[in-house]
């Protein structure tokens, strides 16, 4: 089970962010979690891209002041 960060910062005109959200979420599928933080948050599922295997961003040029991103914080294994 892979631990994701998912962040959301909102910035004004000069520079300084004005709202800030941060979510662990845990899931093994990456396009499910995506599909399900796009809906919960209203993104567009398009806008995201990958940068690297640990890390997506986000990005939508309707909503300039809007900063996302999601990477892998740990890997989780249950034992039982």
């Amino acid at each position: 089970m892979k631990i994701w960060n998912f962040y959301m910062d909102y910035f004004k005109a000069g520079g300084t962010t004005y709202k800030f959200k941060e979510k662990y979420y845990a899931s093994n599928n990456v396009k499910i979690l995506l599909n399900h933080i796009s809906k919960k948050h209203k993104l567009k599922r398009g806008c995201w891209y990958r940068i690297n295997s640990k890390t997506y961003g986000y990005e939508n040029l309707d909503r300039p002041g809007l900063i996302c991103g999601l990477e892998i914080t740990m890997n989780a294994e249950f034992i039982g």
